[in-house]
Protein backbone atom coordinates (compact mmCIF):
# COMPACT_ATOMS: atom_id res chain seq x y z
CA UNK A 1 0.00 0.00 0.00
CA UNK A 2 1.28 3.49 -0.78
CA UNK A 3 2.10 6.19 1.76
CA UNK A 4 0.68 9.71 1.63
CA UNK A 5 1.62 12.89 3.46
CA UNK A 6 -0.95 13.89 6.10
CA UNK A 7 -2.10 17.51 6.05
CA UNK A 8 -2.94 17.38 9.79
CA UNK A 9 0.22 15.95 11.39
CA UNK A 10 2.62 16.19 8.39
CA UNK A 11 3.69 12.55 8.77
CA UNK A 12 3.34 9.67 6.31
CA UNK A 13 0.35 7.37 6.64
CA UNK A 14 -0.98 4.45 4.65
CA UNK A 15 -3.52 5.68 2.14
CA UNK A 16 -7.03 5.64 3.66
CA UNK A 17 -5.82 5.79 7.28
CA UNK A 18 -7.71 8.22 9.54
CA UNK A 19 -5.22 10.53 11.31
CA UNK A 20 -5.82 11.10 15.03
CA UNK A 21 -4.83 14.75 14.59
CA UNK A 22 -7.73 15.40 12.23
CA UNK A 23 -10.18 17.78 13.94
CA UNK A 24 -13.47 16.26 15.01
CA UNK A 25 -16.56 17.42 13.16
CA UNK A 26 -18.64 19.87 15.14
CA UNK A 27 -21.96 18.49 16.29
CA UNK A 28 -24.85 20.41 14.83
CA UNK A 29 -27.51 21.22 17.37
CA UNK A 30 -31.21 21.16 16.74
CA UNK A 31 -32.90 24.52 16.03
CA UNK A 32 -34.93 24.11 19.24
CA UNK A 33 -31.68 23.89 21.22
CA UNK A 34 -30.35 27.03 19.59
CA UNK A 35 -33.57 28.86 20.47
CA UNK A 36 -33.15 27.86 24.11
CA UNK A 37 -29.42 28.54 24.42
CA UNK A 38 -29.64 31.90 22.64
CA UNK A 39 -32.67 33.12 24.58
CA UNK A 40 -32.57 35.85 27.19
CA UNK A 41 -34.59 33.60 29.53
CA UNK A 42 -31.95 30.82 29.40
CA UNK A 43 -29.11 33.25 30.07
CA UNK A 44 -30.92 34.64 33.13
CA UNK A 45 -31.75 31.17 34.51
CA UNK A 46 -28.20 29.94 33.84
CA UNK A 47 -26.64 32.94 35.56
CA UNK A 48 -28.93 32.64 38.58
CA UNK A 49 -28.18 28.89 38.98
CA UNK A 50 -24.44 29.61 38.93
CA UNK A 51 -24.79 32.54 41.34
CA UNK A 52 -27.07 30.64 43.77
CA UNK A 53 -24.45 27.87 43.96
CA UNK A 54 -21.61 30.34 44.51
CA UNK A 55 -20.10 29.35 41.15
CA UNK A 56 -19.02 25.98 42.62
CA UNK A 57 -19.23 22.70 40.73
CA UNK A 58 -21.99 20.64 42.39
CA UNK A 59 -20.05 17.40 41.97
CA UNK A 60 -16.70 18.71 43.23
CA UNK A 61 -18.45 20.31 46.23
CA UNK A 62 -20.03 17.01 47.26
CA UNK A 63 -16.91 14.87 47.01
CA UNK A 64 -14.91 14.48 50.21
CA UNK A 65 -11.36 15.82 50.15
CA UNK A 66 -11.81 17.68 46.86
CA UNK A 67 -11.40 21.42 46.50
CA UNK A 68 -14.39 22.49 44.38
CA UNK A 69 -13.58 23.87 40.97
CA UNK A 70 -15.39 26.87 39.56
CA UNK A 71 -18.68 26.05 37.85
CA UNK A 72 -18.70 27.65 34.42
CA UNK A 73 -21.41 25.48 32.84
CA UNK A 74 -24.96 24.43 33.67
CA UNK A 75 -26.03 20.87 32.88
CA UNK A 76 -29.57 19.64 32.16
CA UNK A 77 -29.97 16.56 34.38
CA UNK A 78 -32.71 15.21 32.14
CA UNK A 79 -31.49 15.95 28.63
CA UNK A 80 -33.46 18.41 26.53
CA UNK A 81 -33.99 15.70 23.90
CA UNK A 82 -36.25 14.00 26.44
CA UNK A 83 -37.90 17.16 27.80
CA UNK A 84 -37.50 20.44 25.91
CA UNK A 85 -39.93 22.15 28.32
CA UNK A 86 -37.59 21.34 31.22
CA UNK A 87 -34.86 23.50 29.72
CA UNK A 88 -35.60 26.33 32.16
CA UNK A 89 -36.59 24.20 35.17
CA UNK A 90 -34.13 25.04 37.96
CA UNK A 91 -34.64 21.58 39.54
CA UNK A 92 -33.32 20.08 36.30
CA UNK A 93 -30.15 22.20 36.25
CA UNK A 94 -26.78 21.46 37.81
CA UNK A 95 -23.81 23.87 37.96
CA UNK A 96 -20.66 22.06 36.83
CA UNK A 97 -17.03 22.59 36.00
CA UNK A 98 -16.15 21.80 32.39
CA UNK A 99 -14.34 18.58 33.42
CA UNK A 100 -17.38 17.03 35.13
CA UNK A 101 -19.73 18.29 32.40
CA UNK A 102 -17.66 16.51 29.75
CA UNK A 103 -17.47 13.37 31.90
CA UNK A 104 -21.26 13.25 32.33
CA UNK A 105 -21.87 13.57 28.59
CA UNK A 106 -19.14 11.12 27.58
CA UNK A 107 -20.64 8.49 29.93
CA UNK A 108 -24.26 9.29 28.91
CA UNK A 109 -25.40 9.95 32.49
CA UNK A 110 -28.84 11.25 31.53
CA UNK A 111 -30.61 11.26 34.89
CA UNK A 112 -29.98 12.11 38.54
CA UNK A 113 -29.65 8.48 39.71
CA UNK A 114 -26.98 7.69 37.13
CA UNK A 115 -25.01 10.83 38.06
CA UNK A 116 -25.21 10.07 41.80
CA UNK A 117 -24.22 6.43 41.30
CA UNK A 118 -21.31 7.24 38.98
CA UNK A 119 -19.81 9.91 41.25
CA UNK A 120 -20.94 8.24 44.52
CA UNK A 121 -22.58 11.44 45.78
CA UNK A 122 -25.98 12.67 46.93
CA UNK A 123 -27.18 15.67 44.95
CA UNK A 124 -29.91 16.41 47.50
CA UNK A 125 -27.58 17.15 50.42
CA UNK A 126 -26.55 20.72 51.13
CA UNK A 127 -23.17 21.90 49.92
CA UNK A 128 -20.84 22.38 52.89
CA UNK A 129 -19.13 25.74 52.69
Amino acid sequence: MSLVSCKYCHKLHKRGTQCSMKPKAKVKRDKDYDKVYNSYRWKKVRDSVLKDNLYMCAICARQKGVVPRQATEVHHITYMTENIEGAYDRDNLLPLCSIHHREIHSNNLNNKNKIEKYFKINLEKEIEI
